[in-house]
């Protein structure tokens, strides 16, 4: 029987600073759970794997200045905190 094997995940590697920093700029974890429609952990493991197409999709459409052209986060901690999130 042959033996599989799979490399360990890192972490550290699989954080998002930039899915976390939009999290954080639209009010954190709980208000954007709440806002979708998720549970506050599925929102938190966002910032460790990135923002689901999906929802970023919403996100890009809602709040574009901060995105880039390309569709990338741009520092969202440099603006106002959103009304609608609040």
């Amino acid at each position: 029987m042959d033996t599989i094997t799979t490399p360990e995940k890192n972490y550290r590697d699989a954080w998002s600073p930039e899915s976390a920093a939009l999290i954080e700029h639209l009010g954190g974890s709980v208000a954007v759970s709440k806002a979708c429609g998720l549970t506050h952990a599925a929102v938190s493991q966002w910032k460790r794997n990135g923002i689901p197409k999906p929802w970023m999709l919403l996100f890009r459409e809602r709040y574009p200045e901060h995105f880039d052209a390309d569709g990338n986060i741009v520092a969202p901690m440099e603006k106002e905190q959103p009304a609608g999130l609040a």
